[in-house]
């Protein structure tokens, strides 16, 4: 279901067909547009179902109060394993809430608030980078810059909080790319 917008209506349908179901384990709503009010429901009616593994609510422009009641939820459900929340708006502050909330409780979901979370950064940076770089003149640059901005934040953050040198080059060197892609876009990259 990812990058098709849902609206209050749709995410309330969403919720309503999760409640029985028994064979989806993993669900993607990865720019959906859920928002706050989108990731709240979900909060609120995500014990109804009992079998979902993987949820993906990344890049939905939800905000801290948000996130925080999806992450609650997530760590106490029984079968839940990943939650995705990075590129949403999410304050540093709420970031570091999550990953304390995360080290706090064994055996329940993980929450990745940061796409450059763990090994994944090496195998998943490049490709996006050059997806957007043959993209640049096609796409709306308005979404192109906010989406690389939120790169940035992410990448500064988990620079910021890595005692690993090795890491910490490597986060620079992406940190490195994207400002050239926001200086294409036409200004100066943070």
């Amino acid at each position: 279901m990812s990058n098709n917008p849902l609206t209050a209506a749709g995410v309330a349908l969403l919720v309503e067909g999760l409640a029985g179901n028994t064979s989806l384990k993993h669900l993607s709503l990865l720019h959906t547009g859920l928002g706050d009010e989108g990731l709240e429901l979900l909060a609120a009616q995500l014990d109804r179902n009992q079998q979902l593994q993987e949820l993906n609510v990344a890049y939905n422009g939800a905000g801290d109060t948000a996130a925080l009641a999806l992450a609650k939820a997530a760590r106490e459900h029984p079968s839940l394993e990943l939650l995705h929340l990075y590129f949403n708006e999410l304050s540093s502050e709420c970031r570091q809430a999550l990953r304390d909330l995360g080290s706090t409780t064994e055996g329940s979901a993980q929450v990745v608030v940061s796409l450059t979370e763990g090994t994944a950064v090496s195998e998943y940076w490049s490709v996006i980078l050059g997806e957007v770089q043959r993209n640049l003149n096609s796409w709306d640059r308005g979404r192109v810059r906010r989406h690389l901005e939120l790169l940035l934040r992410d990448l500064e953050d988990n620079r910021g909080g890595t005692l690993n040198p090795w890491r910490k080059a490597q986060l620079l060197r992406v940190e490195g790319e994207v400002r050239a892609l926001l200086e294409q876009l036409g200004g100066p990259g943070s």
